[in-house]
């Protein structure tokens, strides 16, 4: 029997009393305290610990400082392991941070890989806080990319002043599709969104892989698995002497729109309302379903457009292995966000040079996949950082 009473989760196991038999016997009956059957030890009380561990029901939460203590760790614990591979964990760190922020080149490139992370990141954000669990992002940057990379094949005559809102748009569309065949069997079906985004985003990868090997295949490519290269009037233009893309605009301009809807419009108070209480947000009459289905298609379509830039303004082309995992390393830079959109703008930026500075220290002779470890470490921390924040101690009466 659970019972909870003051904000206190208590459990009480409560032995049955059954009726005496017809000779007035009693088959259980409540031994007395002190007695051997109470305590193990004739006139003797069981000792009992002055501390108790108890979920808090009323907890908020975990507190702000979470996410810089989950990263403090994560980068400890890697360096246990680099340690161990014989090499000083403090000369790898600085090195990928030289890499990554050291250098204006490195700061582009840092940029550059942030722009995916950001809009992706945006996403899952968004249908995160009305808690669908969109960890399809990684098939909605493909189906954007692909979606993009279609106008280039089909209409490549295009002008740049309409090739590119072109793309841009199939590549929205293509994610926002993505996203809704993941909501409409959520919302009509109960069916498990956590599944079916995972199992599309293998369709999509599968999909992304029987275009570039197939009918998109550049016939002059020496047999590389890619389509052949944008044209000046396909590409996004840059900022600058870098590789760094008008991409990061649209960007840095949806966190800034997300940010004051959710906050100063009748929409975003209904998400609001939505994520805290479903119930009360039903009860005032917001349709629930209908959020759904909006909240992953904006979430596929940012996705969408995170792809789109990437064919158009980093590798003009689509080709396979085009993302690195960036709509998975997006999930954990939403969750050290907390949500947050300002919050979105500075782990995606720390993320993307992770991946920089993942890459630079090749040279010392340490692997790049250094930096998926710390992003996994990094995780791992957050995540016990969260369960324990749902625990308190308590004084035992």
């Amino acid at each position: 029997m659970l019972a909870s009473a003051g904000g206190d989760i208590v459990y009480i196991l409560a032995a049955p009393i059954k009726a005496a038999s017809a000779s007035g016997s009693a088959q259980y009956a409540e031994a007395p305290p002190g007695s051997p059957s109470a305590s193990g030890a004739p006139g003797t009380d069981k000792p009992r610990f002055p501390f108790r561990l108890e979920i808090d029901p009323a907890g908020k939460g975990s507190p702000w400082w979470t996410p810089v203590v989950s990263i403090l760790m994560g980068l400890l614990i890697c360096a246990v392991f680099i340690g161990a591979n014989g090499m000083n964990p403090v000369t790898v760190y600085a090195k990928m941070f030289r890499g990554a922020f050291g250098t204006e080149f490195g700061l582009a490139e840092t940029l550059v890989k942030a722009i995916p992370l950001l809009l992706c990141g945006l996403g899952v954000s968004i249908a995160y806080r009305i808690s669908v669990w969109n960890i399809g992002a990684e098939g909605q940057f493909l189906a954007g990319a692909m979606g993009a990379t279609a106008v280039t094949i089909y209409m490549p005559d295009l002008p740049l002043w309409l090739s590119i809102p072109c793309m841009l748009a199939a590549g929205i569309a293509a994610g926002a599709f993505w996203g809704l065949l993941t909501a409409i069997p959520r919302t009509y079906f109960q069916v498990n969104e956590l599944i079916t985004s995972l199992m599309l985003n293998y369709i999509a990868l599968l999909g992304l892989n029987y275009v570039v090997f197939g009918p998109w295949k550049d016939p002059k490519g020496f047999n590389f698995p890619g389509t052949p290269m944008f044209g000046d009037n396909q590409s996004l233009p840059v900022l600058g002497d870098s590789r760094l893309h008008l991409g990061l605009l649209f960007a840095v301009g949806a966190v800034i729109l997300y940010a004051v809807m959710i906050r100063y419009t009748r929409w975003g108070y209904e998400l609001r309302l939505i994520g805290a209480n479903p119930d009360a947000a039903r009860g005032a009459g917001i349709s629930i379903r209908r959020h759904i289905l909006i909240v992953m298609g904006i979430s596929g379509g940012l996705a969408g457009i995170a792809g789109m830039a990437e064919v158009s303004g980093v590798a003009h082309r689509l080709m396979y292995g085009i993302s690195p995992g960036y709509g998975y390393t997006a999930i954990i830079v939403a969750w050290l966000a907390k949500l947050h959109p300002a919050g979105l703008l500075v782990t995606s930026f720390f993320f993307g040079g992770l991946i920089v500075g993942g890459y630079s220290v090749q040279t010392i002779g340490m692997p790049s996949s250094i930096s998926s470890m710390i992003q996994g470490a990094i995780l791992f921390c957050l995540i016990a950082g969260d369960m324990a924040a749902k625990f308190r101690i308590r004084r035992t009466a």
